[in-house]
Parts: structure tokens; C-alpha cells; sequence
């Protein structure tokens, strides 16, 4: 009569009370704890009526371990890259025998020797972690380390083999400069876990511009010489990029693309000699010479040559009658640059093997092309015609 007591033994040992006061229907529903001690020497008593009424197990049964819940790492497990500033990058897991109160997840940049937290306190039913934006520096030997909490304790797995965190830094051009088009100017960066080639791409107030190049070495510098039309702008940013775009960069802050500089073009603005010549006489001729555009930056002189032509085109195949020391004493860069014209005269010597005739004066402003000029088809120019004796 009444109601029984539940007690297991454990090698003859007893062991704490199931229940003192079971209702005696002939079952009695039992969880066993998850930390109950494992054993193959279990046996159960049933008794009642203050112990005059008993019974135990014929042999004794076997209480195995609990299951112990696990978390298994899915991603990242090994191989990839995830490039420095990539957004919601995503480390999941499943879990398996049991539930879970909440989960850390941690990561490591030197392969598992040191963890630090990415994210802490997530929900015991979450199976995935989107990191908002992926931090620097960059790594080789990256992990991730999963942590799952339960009520017996807790259990973690870590990816099965390092991941990449790939950086990019631009270093110039990185703010500030001005690099003028027409100039060569060096790209320049480092990199960490970085395979392959870089592409490298100007930004102009955030829109891209043409591509300067889609596989440049690797190398910590590209030597880019900027077109003389480039768009001149002061809101120009370098973005240096790898692996597919997993990996990039940009300038920290603007820098300024200036117009090319000018360059300066040269005329002949008018020839004036005698009317009439003496073959191997001093003929002073007079010429102008005209700068327009840039300034004269080569050398200190502009070359000037006089001609005698028998047509009005006048080319270096005519007869040159003046010196090249006479003409270049004459003609200076600092007044073309001042004033933009000068005059002066030039002696013309007319080589004494020349015939008798009627010629073309005429002359010819830099005929070695030693300046750079915007025009170089322009420079030359007949005056009026002389007689020749």
C-alpha cells in the first residue's frame, strides 16, 4: 500500500534518492542527469511499506556517458581570402546532440596561438556570424574559433586550417600631392597575404577613371607616367586592388592631377635682308623670332639660321649663309620668355659658290627641334628676295 521509494546502487554502493515517494502505478519516468556518473554496475531497488517490501535488478544495467553537444566550424575552414574592409563576411557552424545557451566567436591572426573576440553572446539557436566590416592587419595564418555554451559546460571548434586576411595599403599617392599630367610619378603600397597581381585604377570625386593596369607585379610600386591630356582635378583618389577585387585599398584622402605644362611654340615672325648681296660678303639680315604658350625651359638659346632660297619654302636644304655662334648670341631664352619677341640681326654670308641670281631670304627658329614646341611645322618663314652677285 501507498507509494515507493526509487533508489539506484552502483557496485552494491547506494546512490541518491530518485524519489521517496513515487506513486506506486508500476512506472516512474526518470531523466537522468546529464553529469551522472557512467558505470556498468547499476542496479535499481523498488521499495515500499518503510522498507518491508523491496526488490532490485536480477543484474546489474550500464548508465553511459551523456551526449555531449558539439559545434562544428563550416566557414572559414581553411584556403580562403578575406580582404581587409569587406563587409559581413560570414563564419558559421552547425551543432550537433544537444542545445546550446549562446555562442562566442573568436579569432586568431597568428594560427591558433593567440584569440581575441569577434563577437560574444550570440543565441543558443544561431548558426552564423556576419562580421560588419573585416579589420586589419592583414594575416596569413588567420582562424576562427567557435564557442557554444550548454548546461553541462562548454565545447568549441576552430577552422580546420588558416585562412587569409589580405591588406592593401596605397602609400602614394595618399593625400596631399599634386602630381602634374605629363609627369611621371610612382604608385606605391604594401601588401600582406597578397597573391598574384594588382589591378590599379584613379577615382575622380568617387567616379573610376580608366584603368591604368590590370596586372601590374606585385612589386610595392608601379612607375605610371600620366597622360598630357589627363583631366586636371583636385578630387583624385588611387585604389590598388588584388585577387579578384577580394583585396583593395584607396588613397586615405584626395590628391590633385594639375594641367600639363604648356609647351611653348616658336616663329618666325619676319626676314628682312638687302636688296641686293655679295657672295662671300657680310649681308646683315634682320628677324624676328615669336614665343607664344610655355616658357622656353631648354638650354639658355634659341638657334635662328638664314637661307637663301630660289622658291619661297624655305627648308635646312637651302643654302645656309649665316653661323650658327652669330645666330645663337642673338637669340636668348630669358628675353623670349619676358617679352615673347625679339630682334636682331644676323650675318649672312653668302658661300661663293653660289650662282648669280635672284633668291628667297628666309630663316628657320630651332631647326635642331632642341626646343619642345606645341608646333613643330611652323618654324620657318621667307622674307623678300635679294640679288645675288
Amino acid at each position: 500500500a501507498g507509494t515507493v521509494q526509487i533508489q539506484p546502487y552502483l557496485n552494491g554502493t547506494a546512490q541518491a534518492v530518485i524519489a521517496t515517494s513515487a506513486s506506486n502505478s508500476g512506472s516512474y519516468s526518470w531523466t537522468i542527469p546529464a553529469s551522472y556518473t557512467a558505470g556498468s554496475g547499476y542496479t535499481m531497488s523498488v521499495s515500499a511499506m518503510s522498507g518491508q517490501v523491496w526488490d532490485f535488478s536480477d543484474s546489474s544495467f550500464t548508465i553511459s556517458a551523456a551526449a555531449v553537444p558539439t559545434v562544428t566550424v563550416s566557414s572559414p575552414n581553411g584556403g580562403e581570402t578575406w580582404g581587409v574592409g569587406a563587409s559581413n563576411k560570414r563564419v558559421a557552424w552547425t551543432t550537433s546532440n544537444g542545445t546550446f545557451s549562446s555562442f562566442d566567436v573568436q579569432l586568431s591572426r597568428d594560427g591558433g596561438g593567440s584569440w581575441g573576440n569577434l563577437v560574444t553572446g550570440l543565441g543558443g539557436s544561431a548558426a552564423y556570424y556576419d562580421w560588419p566590416t573585416v579589420t586589419g592587419p592583414g594575416s596569413a595564418n588567420a582562424m576562427v574559433k567557435v564557442i557554444g555554451y550548454y548546461a553541462g559546460g562548454s565545447v568549441n571548434d576552430r577552422s580546420d586550417a588558416v585562412f587569409s586576411i589580405g591588406a592593401i595599403q596605397v602609400t602614394s599617392p595618399n593625400g596631399g600631392e599634386t602630381w602634374q599630367a605629363g609627369s611621371t610619378q610612382n604608385i606605391t603600397w604594401t601588401s600582406t597575404a597578397v597573391a598574384g597581381t594588382v589591378q590599379i585604377q584613379p577615382y575622380l570625386n568617387g567616379t573610376a577613371q580608366a584603368v591604368i593596369t590590370t596586372s601590374a607585379s606585385n612589386s610595392g610600386s608601379y612607375s605610371w607616367t600620366i597622360p598630357s591630356s589627363y583631366t586636371a582635378g583636385s578630387g583624385y583618389t588611387m585604389s590598388v586592388s588584388a585577387m579578384s577585387g577580394q583585396v583593395w585599398d584607396f588613397s586615405d584622402s584626395s590628391f590633385t592631377i594639375s594641367a600639363a605644362a604648356q609647351l611653348p611654340d616658336l616663329t618666325v615672325g619676319s626676314v628682312s635682308g638687302q636688296s641686293a648681296m655679295g657672295k662671300g660678303a657680310y649681308n646683315a639680315v634682320t628677324v624676328r623670332i615669336d614665343r607664344t604658350g610655355g616658357a622656353l625651359t631648354n638650354g639658355t638659346y634659341v638657334l635662328v639660321r638664314v637661307y637663301l632660297s630660289s622658291d619661297a619654302t624655305i627648308t635646312s636644304s637651302d643654302n645656309q649663309c649665316s653661323t650658327d655662334s652669330d645666330a645663337t648670341a642673338q637669340f636668348s631664352n630669358t628675353v623670349l620668355n619676358t617679352s615673347g619677341t625679339l630682334t636682331a640681326t644676323v650675318t649672312c654670308v653668302p658661300p661663293a659658290s653660289m650662282a648669280n641670281g635672284t633668291y628667297y631670304v628666309g630663316a628657320i627658329v630651332d631647326p635642331t627641334n632642341y626646343h619642345a614646341e606645341s608646333n613643330e611645322n611652323n618654324n620657318s618663314r621667307a622674307g623678300a628676295t635679294t640679288n645675288l652677285q
